[in-house]
This record gives C-alpha cells, sequence and structure tokens, in this order.
C-alpha cells in the first residue's frame, strides 16, 4: 500500500535524525511524530489490524526514544506546538439515554452549545464526543468490539468519562480540553492502545491495565494519575521533554490515591458530579 509505504519512509528519516540531529531540533522531531500519528488515525478503517499495531508499537518507540534522548542532553525546549487532535475526526452517532436514535450526530466539536446532566452511552462506532458538563459519558460494552477504532472526548467539564471495556481491539482515545473530570478506563491487554492527553487541567485519571502503557500529555495541569496505577503507566510530558531534574520536580502531572468507589457508576457520580 502506497500510503503505508510512505508512512514507512517517515519513520525511517526520523530514526536517522534522531540519531545524528542536535538537541535543539527536537520540537521539529516531535511535530513529525505527532504529524505520523494524525495520518494513522485518519486511515484507520482502512489499516490492518496486524499494521495498527505494528505502527502504535513503532510511534511508542519513537517518542521514548525522543524523550529518553533529551533528558540525557539536558536541553531545554521552547514550548511545542499543540497536537492536532480533532483533524477529520469520525462524527458518527452515539447513543444516550435521552436519545436513542442512533443515526444522529451527537453534539459535534462545531456545535458552541453545551449539554448538561444527561448521561451518554457511546455504541461502537467511531465517535467524537464534545461540549458536555456535569455528564456521564460510558462506553457501552454490550457491542461487538471492532478491530480498530478512535475515540475523541473534546472540551468536556466537570464529568465522568467510564469505560471498563473499550470497543475496538487496536487504535487510539484522545482527550481533548477537559477540565476536573473524572476519566476511568480499562485498557485493552498488550499495549495495543495510543493514549494522548492535550490541555486537561485538574483531572482524576485511573487507566487500568495489565500491561506497560504509554500515555503522551501536553499541555495539562494539575493533573492526577490514580497511585495504583504508576507501575503500568509510562507517562511522557512534552512539555518537559529534555528539562532537567530540577524542572522536573514542577511536572504538570502526580500519582496520587482518589476514590473511585469500586468502579460503581451511581456512587462516582455522586461523589463527583450530583450537586
Amino acid at each position: 500500500m502506497e500510503y503505508l509505504e510512505d508512512i514507512d519512509r517517515q519513520i525511517e528519516l526520523i530514526n536517522a535524525e534522531l540519531e545524528t540531529a542536535d538537541p535543539n531540533s527536537c520540537e521539529d522531531l516531535k511535530e513529525k511524530i505527532t504529524n505520523i500519528q494524525i495520518k494513522l488515525n485518519q486511515k484507520v478503517e482502512e489499516i490492518s489490524k496486524y499494521d495498527v499495531e505494528r505502527y502504535s508499537h513503532t510511534i511508542n518507540k519513537l517518542t521514548t526514544k525522543l524523550y529518553s534522548r533529551n533528558n540525557t542532553n539536558n536541553s531545554t525546549l521552547n514550548k511545542p506546538k499543540k497536537f492536532q487532535f480533532n483533524r477529520n475526526r469520525n462524527k458518527d452517532a452515539i447513543q444516550t439515554e435521552i436519545q436513542d436514535s442512533s443515526d444522529k450526530v451527537f453534539n459535534e466539536a462545531n456545535n458552541t452549545n453545551i449539554l448538561a446532566r444527561q448521561t451518554i452511552r457511546m455504541d461502537n462506532k467511531l465517535a467524537t464526543v464534545s461540549n458536555l458538563e456535569y455528564c456521564t459519558i460510558m462506553v457501552d460494552s454490550n457491542y461487538s468490539k471492532k478491530p480498530t477504532g478512535s475515540i475523541t472526548f473534546s472540551n468536556i467539564k466537570k464529568s465522568i468519562i467510564y469505560s471498563r471495556d473499550i470497543l475496538f481491539e487496536s487504535g487510539s482515545i484522545f482527550f481533548n480540553d477537559c477540565k476536573e473530570c473524572i476519566i476511568l478506563l480499562e485498557l485493552s491487554s498488550k499495549n495495543r492502545t495510543q493514549l494522548r492527553l492535550h490541555n486537561l487541567i485538574g483531572c482524576k485519571i485511573y487507566f487500568k491495565s495489565n500491561d506497560k502503557q504509554t500515555i503522551i500529555i501536553e499541555d495539562c495541569k494539575n493533573c492526577v494519575f490514580h497511585n495504583d496505577t504508576e507501575g503500568h503507566l509510562d507517562v511522557k510530558d512534552f512539555n518537559n521533554l529534555g528539562l532537567s531534574i530540577d524542572d522536573l520536580a514542577f511536572k504538570n502531572y502526580d500519582f496520587e490515591e482518589f476514590e473511585i468507589e469500586n468502579w460503581d457508576i451511581e456512587k462516582l457520580k455522586k461523589r463527583y458530579i450530583i450537586q
């Protein structure tokens, strides 16, 4: 497939630059890696399950290599360009307890109306869920899993995002512009899910995974990952690439304990969003 051959060439060039380029080129390399991820997400339905897993693994390796190299070099970067999480995202329908017509587009990204105090059940289609506050967003596990997929959560405030079983075996999950949310996700095995967090503020996050999972974050502040997950998560902060040990004391996230109510959704709503 010509499209994948072009991706392979780009990956080879990035690997070569990682070996030879000076530390000041990190921002450019970071953008190139992100652009590869965007291109793959746009074609995720056309790529085989094997290739999705292969490229996910490769992108994780490139990100880790870039992160490690710049921490070694102790170089200080300018603030990186923001990830473009919402390019050409699929706006398929999702189901809600109030709206059960599965062929409707739900609160699409360019809708400025904020929907409040609803429980939203996502079906097994690709989805972008946006512009919510005081809501509960649940991924419905009653649907069969797709081989590949992608979900974007955007502009969500003071809500619960909850899933005991992601609706695809390989793919990407993006969180963009979320504030004071509780995020609980049980991830698929064998590290086949790409997770990227952009501009999250004051969120509490529990990513349950049996395998080591890389999390890419950028422009996040005061976010907390549950301390039970620390041994399974490898958090790469793109705002802190290449900073010194002293600078990393001011990192944008931490691992702390917070109440997850044994994954009981009604108790979680009472604790975190019912006022």
